[in-house]
């Protein structure tokens, strides 16, 4: 039979360093020490976000070629970004032959990924807490006894016996931070079009002006 006593209880001699094994002949007890230890981790999980941009701009006249590429690192409301948006304006009004209606820019796609993971843990710190208990064990009976993390010593308690076992116990609390960053990558584009106002013909305009004179001038005969 074996149970544990609480170490308030234990006399100051079992505390103090005694032998693998004493015997008092005189009580039929045994005394020994033993040694154990335990650790456990606690982490702390810290997830980080970084966000990257990569920006395209394109312009066009409507129906022609592209006059403008770029792409920036940058996200759309960056003032690079706008300062490209207002040099791409100016290609095209620069490229129209007449008055132009520029449009957007308008999204024209956009796509989120996953570039990079990284994981960091540090350790932030430890602490050892040691547990003294006595066992006592009523023979027949068998106990472990010295360093119990390397199998110890088995130790035979003999009927009409007692054993007296003083454990010393480690606990180890390791504490660590584990950092988890990821970043993202938002790739966009977006599209600026210069609608060029038709301008009419020549022979369109002439009897566009005449018809207008025709109107006046019969509005004159009636009023006279």
């Amino acid at each position: 039979m074996r149970r544990v006593l609480s170490c308030r209880a234990l006399p100051l001699f079992l505390l103090t360093g005694l032998p693998l094994a004493t015997v008092s002949g005189s009580t039929n007890t045994t005394l020994t020490v033993s040694f154990s230890t335990s650790q456990a981790v606690h982490t702390t999980l810290d997830n980080q976000r970084i966000d990257t941009f990569l920006t395209r701009l394109t312009a066009q006249l409507a129906g022609g070629p592209v006059l403008y590429d770029q792409s920036f690192n940058f996200a759309f409301s960056d003032p690079v970004v706008q300062a490209a948006i207002l040099a791409a304006r100016q290609v095209l009004v620069s490229a129209a032959a007449g008055p132009i209606t520029l449009l957007g820019p308008t999204l024209l796609s956009t796509s989120e990924s996953l570039i990079d993971l990284t994981v960091i843990t540090v350790l932030d710190g430890s602490t050892a807490t040691q547990t003294v208990t006595l066992e006592e064990t009523i023979g027949p009976g068998t106990i472990i006894i010295g360093d119990r993390d390397i199998g110890g010593v088995a130790f035979e308690v003999l009927a009409g016996w007692t054993n007296l076992n003083v454990n010393t116990h480690t606990q180890t609390d390791y504490y660590e931070t584990m950092t988890t960053t990821r970043t993202w990558l938002t790739g966009s584009h977006y599209d600026l079009t210069g609608q060029v106002a038709e301008v009419p013909e020549p022979g369109t305009a002439f009897l566009a002006a005449a018809g207008i004179a025709m109107i006046v001038w019969r509005r004159r005969c009636r009023a006279g």
